[in-house]
């Protein structure tokens, strides 16, 4: 499966012949012991393209066929973000496809704040200043990258201010006496 827009890289030998199926779902360019495959856009989708491998030698005639499958899309994104105070702690989601989550990591960057960096729901706690954290899940199937901006706008709050005002030697007229 190739990520949007990749090309498949092979190794390619002398000898064989290449062509895909259909043949209008892109290019097959064998040069230099490199064969590049480079699919067209919905090319691959919903049913695979076919490379198909014929060997040109006459002792060992033999055709070899690779379904080659591409996303349509891997992409997460754009985050609205949170707004949250400097003093508390609040659990954030990136609300991403359930069929992802356990399928897929996450890397949240910088850590800051953050209890598990690599969660799909973090919680950030006590921030003292707005953050934007990067966000990148990756298919480790294939090696698909996603990256988006998750905004965190902190509110300062000020702590009350108590000044304590009256005596430090209270005595009540009705309080016995405690002088014996």
């Amino acid at each position: 499966v190739l990520c949007p827009g990749d090309d498949l890289v092979l190794e390619a030998c002398s000898g064989y012949t290449f062509d895909l199926d259909p043949a209008s779902a892109g290019t097959a360019i064998n040069s230099m012991g490199t064969i590049t495959i480079d699919l067209n856009d919905g090319a691959g989708i919903n049913s695979p393209v076919v490379l198909s491998v014929v060997s040109q030698n006459t002792l060992c005639v033999d055709t070899f066929k690779l379904e080659i499958y591409q996303l349509e899309v891997f992409e997460i994104g754009p985050f609205d973000g949170v707004t949250m105070c400097d003093s508390e702690c609040e659990e954030v989601e990136l609300d991403i496809p359930n069929d992802w989550q356990g399928n897929m990591t996450v890397e949240w960057s910088p850590a800051t704040y953050l209890d598990d960096p690599t969660s799909y729901t973090p919680t950030i706690c006590n921030p003292v200043e707005t953050i934007i954290y990067t966000v990148t899940v990756t298919n480790p199937n294939n090696g698909c990258t996603a990256t988006a901006d998750f905004p965190v706008n902190v509110l300062s709050t000020t702590p009350p201010n108590f000044d304590f005002q009256g005596s430090l030697n209270c005595f009540l007229p009705y309080a016995p006496d405690s002088s014996y």
